[in-house]
């Protein structure tokens, strides 16, 4: 009922993680007004990037004409800016081409090693809706990796079409708070067109490492809903050759897909929500339901009492009764 419209399945995304985080929404927003505000700084200060303005926490909260609601709890300035006009560009070489060019040594950035899972699952047949278990094992792993050679990971880029993505990386990597997420000031505001902006991310991690600001930098990236993710480590240092592992088919071994129910009427335990404004102006919501343990239901509203509700109560976990797809009561 999302259609094509990224954005809500992300919010959907953002309503489950904040319930794991039990935090409470007016908590949550601040949350993630707080950390868009220093990336909109960040920004700010790139000369590549397609925002030159910073914008305040309260800025980024406020609903206004220039900063519409999204998809709760996401306003335009949480979103990807993905009509942007821009490039970016690496030159990849082996040693011995770079010794035969006579290419500085201080100027060689190496790409370290890399992990990515394949494993695809639609956000609404997720188990759980916050995590994906590919990207868990593929962050282990280069995890594994960072501690067996001994890389002092000083900064990172994160993937950063929209909070969850962000906060889903974070999760899985645990990082350090005062370790930096962002070199570019994230998608919102430094730009970079879909999945470009690994592109872009990595070319401004190695420049920081080319000018020795980083030793070693972590940048991410997703395809299409988060349904695959990826890591690369960059690095001043060459170690042993670029080192690659797809943790695709461990993925598939145990996250197994949950069914979509053809139930009629019923009733489910909400696994995440969100709501927008539809075409004839109303808000509508939709949300992801657990049947039980193995199916799942995507249902709406356009009650203003329930959607008022979902605004500034938490009813991630709680349970809502559905008839032909629309929520009956709660």
């Amino acid at each position: 009922q999302l259609g094509a419209m990224a954005v809500g399945y992300y919010a959907v995304i953002e309503t489950a993680l904040r319930k794991a985080s039990n935090q409470s929404i007016e908590k949550h927003k601040e949350t993630i007004a707080r950390m868009y505000e220093k990336f909109s700084r960040i920004a700010a200060k790139k000369k590549n990037a397609w925002n030159e303005k910073s914008f305040t926490k309260d800025e980024i909260l406020f609903d206004s004409e220039k900063n519409k609601m999204m998809a709760f709890p996401y306003n335009k300035l949480h979103c990807t800016s993905w009509n942007v006009n821009q490039s970016a560009a690496l030159i990849i070489c082996n040693e011995k081409l770079a010794d035969d060019l006579d290419i500085e040594k201080n100027k060689r950035v190496y790409p370290i090693v890399s992990t990515e899972n394949n494993h695809m699952l639609s956000i609404q047949q997720r188990p759980k809706l916050y995590e994906s278990m590919g990207m868990i094992f593929a962050a282990n792993k280069i995890q594994e990796e960072i501690k067996r050679l001994n890389l002092d990971i000083n900064a990172y880029d994160l993937y950063s079409c929209f909070p969850a993505a962000i906060k889903m990386f974070q999760n899985s990597l645990d990082i350090d708070k005062s370790c930096p997420i962002t070199t570019t000031g994230s998608m919102a505001f430094a730009g970079g067109p879909l999945n470009s902006f690994v592109l872009h991310s990595s070319v401004e991690m190695i420049k920081n490492i080319r000018d020795k600001i980083f030793n070693y930098g972590l940048v991410t990236g997703v395809s299409g809903m988060m349904t695959k993710q990826s890591f690369c480590v960059w690095g001043k240092d060459y170690k042993e050759g670029f080192i690659f592992h797809d943790l695709t088919s461990q993925a598939q071994a145990l996250e197994r897909p949950k069914k979509i129910s053809d139930k009629s009427e019923g009733k489910g335990r909400i696994a995440g929500y969100t709501f927008f404004r539809a075409s004839n102006s109303k808000n509508k919501a939709i949300l992801y339901l657990d049947v039980d343990e193995r199916m799942r239901k995507v249902v709406s509203s356009d009650n203003k009492d329930f959607i008022k509700s979902l605004e500034i109560e938490e009813w991630v976990g709680r349970k809502v009764f559905f008839k032909n797809q629309k929520i009956t009561s709660w």
